[in-house]
């Protein structure tokens, strides 16, 4: 019987000199928001949006960064909206 584990809520922030890149190894950074202000809207105009307002966050005590030694293999490419 197959189980079911369902993902929480969740989002990806790629560096922008990293948009497109092609198939590597990327290494997962997990980071509980404390928040809900800083979660991105749907439309990228605010939130955290990058791995600098990610850091930034953590800096001032709205989000914790937890140690993982879990990568990802995908490449990155933008996408046209």
């Amino acid at each position: 019987m197959p189980i079911f584990v369902p993902t929480p809520n969740h989002d990806h922030v790629v560096d922008n000199s990293r948009v497109n890149t092609t198939p590597i190894w990327w290494e997962v950074r997990p980071v509980l928001i404390m928040d809900q202000s800083d979660w991105p809207a749907a439309d990228g105009s605010s939130g955290i949006t990058s791995s600098k307002a990610m850091d930034d966050a953590e800096a001032a005590g709205r989000a914790i960064e937890v140690g993982s030694n879990f990568f990802l293999f995908f490449s990155s490419h933008m996408a046209a909206h």
